[in-house]
């Protein structure tokens, strides 16, 4: 099943940033959102909508799956 917690979605995104090495700037740039926006999705401060997730997904080379997963990592 799909975790829908933004929480962990959120922790999800800037696990795979971070893990990736790549800037909250760049991953913006990717995705075509400002940094800014890209640090309110990781604190969960904006509900993301899915083709944006897919994007973050196409980023970081990883299926959907591998981010709205139940396991958070810190």
């Amino acid at each position: 099943m799909y975790d829908t917690n933004m929480e962990n979605i959120g922790k999800m995104i800037k696990y795979y940033r971070k893990s990736a090495n790549i800037s909250i700037e760049d991953l913006g740039k990717a995705i075509g959102k400002s940094k800014t926006t890209v640090a309110r999705y990781e604190n969960n401060e904006i509900i993301l909508d899915i083709p944006t997730v897919i994007d973050i997904c196409n980023v970081f080379n990883i299926d959907f799956n591998d981010i709205c997963t139940n396991m958070v990592h810190t």
